[in-house]
């Protein structure tokens, strides 16, 4: 009879954290064919982006680059380390459009920075433009009828 441990183990599973490949194949990766998305501010693309982006970073074992939980400061000795993090920076800076590049921009910024910088133009004050949307959606006008008393009208005829 089984123990309920191999019933439930994968045999193909690897260690929860993902084997991060050297820093010579990192900088030969042409990202592009990973995320074949370019990020622009006139295009909602952010989510697609960002997707292609999160599973190359767990593709490569690399996520610990941009999630946060490493601080660069602590890694700054550790040339291997420093060295996939300016890759990093390189595939973020070769994949948005140059608008984005001149806002996020900055000398010796870590993946981390780059990554959270992105983020911060696209979701950062989400909060804040939902209250403006739902602002806008009820001060619009159908004819002669406030879009909240068309919507009432329509619901109850």
């Amino acid at each position: 009879m089984d123990s309920p441990s191999s019933v439930t183990s994968n045999p193909f599973a690897t260690s929860s954290s993902p084997v991060t490949l050297p820093a010579a194949t990192i900088q030969l990766i042409n990202i592009k064919q990973h995320v074949p998305v370019v990020l622009d501010l006139t295009q909602p693309n952010y989510s697609t982006w960002s997707t292609f982006f999160m599973v190359a970073f767990r593709k490569f074992g690399v996520q610990d680059h941009i999630d946060g939980t490493v601080d660069a400061r602590h890694r700054q000795y550790d040339a291997e380390w420093i060295q996939i993090d300016y890759s990093i920076v390189s595939w973020l800076y070769t994949s948005v459009s140059q608008e984005i590049v001149d806002i996020i921009l900055k000398p010796d910024d870590t993946a981390f920075g780059v990554w959270t910088a992105i983020h911060n133009i696209f979701l950062g004050n989400r909060n804040q433009r939902a209250v403006y949307a739902l602002q806008e959606f009820h001060n619009l006008y159908q004819g002669d009828t406030s879009i909240t008393a068309y919507f009432g009208l329509s619901i109850s005829s």
